[in-house]
């Protein structure tokens, strides 16, 4: 049902640690990813680093492609418009409170990059894309998923929140919704972050969000993601850990996540894939891509990439960056 690759052996490359890989497809048919690695999670040495698979399934070694400043670098997401420009965007910052968010472009499929630019001066926690691919609606309005993550000293203070970004002039310009509302009984502090978009019919657009409530969270915009309804649950367990989501041309709505009820946390194993037929209300699982007990695998970012084929990549152990092809039934 499905196949996997390792980017690259630990043994080729100088970091220690990798996570939150993102992935897009290149102008001569091949993929091209990044995720952020150094020596562990906030250590300032960590950078994006990036490899493209050629064609015949061949990976370039990986490379730094992202470096700015002294602080850690995390999160990235690629996106490729409709001229083929690539862009990157990632966040910088010692801790997730003070992020600030870069954007660099490449007019060669990864090949150089443009010098890293703030994506809202001045901006401090974290504006467009937190995790996930950004969605360009049929209208063509950009949405970027994204998410404020605060908290004092006390780990008790921390609060998390989700929005979106919009853009309505390819990505020059971006505009802020309002948080999305969330009842603190079915979704209590520190709340949900890392929204996952998708569009079923034109200005009909929805999300499902990680949370630490147990359960992935949903909301629905009917205006283009100007606006949405209040956040509620649906019923997939979820041990707060993050998601992705991508539609088949047929509408069925295809989700990689951690399937974890809550009593089993702090595990991120398995790693599913889930497929919905009623526009992402119910799932039903598809197949494990991992199954190692007390292991990580988690962070997925997937991708349309046939009828009924979906390709993913995703944390593996925080030591290697998996790639998938997966056939969907």
């Amino acid at each position: 049902m499905f196949t996997k690759e390792f980017l690259f052996d630990t043994s080729d490359v100088p970091f220690v640690e990798c996570h939150a890989s993102s992935l897009c497809r290149t102008a001569d048919g091949g993929w091209y990813v990044v995720w952020f690695a150094g020596t562990h999670e906030r250590h300032p040495d960590v950078r994006i680093w990036g490899s493209q698979r050629s064609p015949d399934g061949i990976w370039s070694a990986p490379k730094v492609v992202a470096a700015y400043g002294s602080e850690a670098h995390w999160n990235p997401v690629l996106h490729r418009d409709k001229s083929g420009r690539l862009y990157l965007w990632f966040k910088v910052g010692a801790n997730v409170p003070v992020w600030r968010t870069m954007v660099q472009t490449s007019e060669n499929d990864g090949r150089s990059w443009s010098r890293p630019t703030e994506l809202v001066v001045g901006d401090i926690g974290g504006r467009g894309p937190v995790k996930n691919p950004i969605l360009v609606t049929r209208s063509g309005v950009w949405l970027a998923g994204a998410s404020l993550e605060t908290a004092s000293d006390e780990a008790s203070d921390a609060k998390w929140d989700v929005f979106v970004d919009r853009s309505t002039d390819q990505g020059k310009s971006w505009t802020s919704t309002k948080w999305i509302e969330r009842n603190p009984v079915h979704f209590p502090d520190p709340g949900a972050i890392q929204p996952a978009l998708w569009e079923s019919q034109p200005g009909h657009v929805h999300m499902l969000c990680r949370t630490t409530c147990g359960w992935i969270g949903r909301s629905d915009s009917s205006d283009d993601g100007l606006t949405w309804s209040t956040l509620r649950r649906i019923p997939v367990p979820h041990n707060n850990s993050g998601v992705d989501v991508c539609t088949l041309p047929d509408g069925r709505v295809v989700l990689c996540c951690n399937p974890i009820p809550r009593g089993d946390w702090p595990d991120r194993s398995p790693i599913s894939i889930l497929v919905s037929n009623d526009n992402g209300e119910t799932f039903t699982k598809v197949c494990d891509l991992e199954t190692e007990p007390a292991s990580e695998f988690s962070y997925p970012t997937i991708e349309t990439s046939g009828p009924n084929k979906v390709t993913a990549v995703y944390t593996w152990k925080r030591r290697r960056i998996v790639w998938t092809d997966v056939n969907i039934p």
